[in-house]
């Protein structure tokens, strides 16, 4: 239970960092195939359509306001792998901000199992568990703004459409644009991915 608390700080902390990202440099990459899995898209797919498909699974829920955290997970039949479909304060606690796929005997939380449609593929961009830490490394998108360890941040200022600009009433050009921070995490067993996670918050 420890090792769950200590994730779960881990990711709120995360969250926090990259709501704050807008004051960091901001970089140029291609990530647009991380962002969807199982065809759930990160900022777009709300917990909710994720049980019409996968099935019911229990929300967990904890914390508040910046420490918020809210997901659901699901059991991979046939193996010892669970998939997280987590959320927060960004995501108003409904909206899907990041997934975790890790490899394990169980998971603490209480999980769903897949009775709908069978999670039958695990396997996004580099990512891959089994595949070699350091080979799975060398395969990321290059343009890393920073790295703590095994986690890679990237960030992006994206230009407002002219649409955006008249409906959020942008007075200043100067700050027409989205900030979008992602940040992939790999977790490791030895010298092999034993699972990562992917989180997405795009602000202004």
């Amino acid at each position: 239970m420890r090792g769950v608390r200590r994730n779960l700080m881990r990711f709120q902390i995360l969250l926090i960092t990259l709501s704050m990202m807008p004051t960091l440099a901001a970089g140029s990459y291609n990530l647009d195939s991380y962002f969807v899995f199982m065809g759930f898209e990160l900022e777009e797919t709300e917990l909710a359509e994720i049980q019409e498909v996968l099935g019911i699974a229990p929300t967990h829920q904890e914390g508040d306001a910046a420490y918020s955290y809210t997901a659901i997970c699901y059991r991979v039949p046939g193996g010892n792998v669970t998939v997280y479909f987590e959320s927060g304060e960004m995501g108003g606690g409904r909206r899907l901000l990041s997934y975790r796929i890790v490899e394990e005997e169980k998971s603490d939380f209480k999980c769903g199992n897949t009775q709908k449609k069978r999670i039958n593929e695990y396997k996004i961009g580099a990512l891959e568990i089994g595949k070699g830490i350091e080979n799975t490394i060398a395969s990321l998108p290059s343009e890393i703004e920073s790295r703590d360890g095994n986690d890679f941040y990237y960030y992006k200022k994206i230009p407002f459409t002219e649409e955006e600009i008249k409906r959020l009433e942008v007075k200043n050009m100067k700050y027409a644009f989205w900030d979008q921070s992602i940040t992939i995490q790999l977790f490791s067993t030895g010298d092999a991915v034993s699972g990562y996670r992917v989180t997405k918050i795009t602000s202004w």
